[in-house]
């Protein structure tokens, strides 16, 4: 009896040390996933706050790499991503902020910390492929400024359920994409240049040259 009575506590003592063993590997090797509060590196929601301007207008401050820019207060923010540590490769982004509208709108800001010491030009020319469609129509020099920094704003129509805008420039050692796409044949190109003449860094007021840019320039010839 005694013997029995051992050998099923010996099984019990096995089971539980299996079930326990087997939730601390699932728990080590889980894929870290994006709540929309805290970043993929475990970053907390003080990286940003977002502010109501109360005239139809929110303020998103980022605190990581110390921009801001307003858009309109019914859009939503739908992925937030840091990546402070050593990308996979050389295209792998840092940091990723991505806002949608009710009507399949979306602003996406992209960061790379430009280790290398690339200008912008050379960035453009050796990372960047929105333009490569455009052939010899694509912007090969900086075309505006933005936050009064030099800037390359490539306009794309036939990136149809892509970026139909990008614009690019450098800043505080890093490369910064602020892209525009839309999922339908709605466009609004005027609340992508509020964004672009509200970008400002470690919170600073700068003015902006912009190129003009109407729906049309957004439809495929």
């Amino acid at each position: 009896m005694k013997k029995t009575l051992l050998i099923v506590l010996t099984l019990i003592l096995l089971g539980g040390a299996g079930i326990g063993g087997f939730y601390l590997l699932t728990r080590d090797t889980e894929e870290p996933q994006d709540n929309g509060d805290t970043t993929q590196n475990n970053n907390q929601e003080t990286d940003y706050t977002i502010e109501d301007l109360g005239n139809g207008l929110k303020k998103h401050t980022d605190h990581t790499y110390n921009y801001s820019f307003e858009y309109p207060s019914d859009w939503e923010k739908y992925s937030y991503y840091n990546n402070t540590g050593t990308p996979a490769s050389e295209q792998a982004s840092n940091h990723v902020l991505q806002i949608r509208s009710p009507q399949g709108e979306r602003f996406d800001i992209v960061v790379w910390n430009d280790n290398k010491g690339l200008n912008l030009i050379e960035w453009y020319d050796k990372y960047e492929t929105s333009h490569v469609s455009l052939g010899e129509n694509a912007p090969d020099v900086p075309n505006a400024t933005v936050s009064e920094e030099e800037a390359i704003i490539v306009i794309n129509p036939k990136a149809r359920a892509y970026a139909r805008m990008n614009t690019l420039l450098s800043k505080n050692g890093n490369i910064f994409k602020i892209r525009y796409s839309t999922i339908s044949d709605y466009t609004n190109p005027d609340q992508y240049l509020h964004l672009l003449r509200t970008l400002e860094f470690d919170g600073q007021t700068t003015e902006d040259e912009l190129p003009e840019i109407t729906s049309e320039d957004l439809k495929e010839q």
